[in-house]
């Protein structure tokens, strides 16, 4: 029915002897390597050659940025998040002057905000 271990072995032996292309036994789509791989986290393969120990190592997926945060918060020099504040958009005729006037501008996330928020920014603001 399928090839057993000795066939697919020798079999990739004589495409390494005869190919001019360096062999490397897992390849993006081998068995062993989606194994060991996340499902639905596209690692990276990358050719190593300084290091020595092995000819391809793995490299982290990158992290995703939550869109909806980048477009609301900025970052200070200090590294505080400051965002927009709630309740300026409409209906302001029946709040009084102090609370439009307070309101006015931005404010600085509070600490256990900013830490639920930075992890949404993995990569911080540009």
């Amino acid at each position: 029915m399928g090839q057993n271990r000795e066939d697919r072995n020798a079999h990739n032996a004589r495409l390494a002897s005869t190919s001019t292309l360096p062999f490397y036994p897992y390849s993006s789509n081998s068995p062993t390597l989606r194994s060991c791989l996340a499902h639905g986290m596209p690692g990276r393969l990358i050719n190593t050659p300084e290091d020595g120990a092995s000819p391809l190592r793995r490299e982290m997926p990158k992290l995703k940025t939550k869109s909806g945060a980048k477009k609301r918060f900025k970052l200070t020099a200090t590294g505080k998040i400051k965002a927009g504040v709630a309740g300026k958009r409409h209906r302001l005729i029946s709040h009084n002057a102090k609370y439009i006037r307070q309101n006015r501008g931005t404010k600085v996330m509070s600490a256990s905000d900013a830490k639920i928020i930075k992890i949404f920014l993995p990569y911080g603001l540009s």
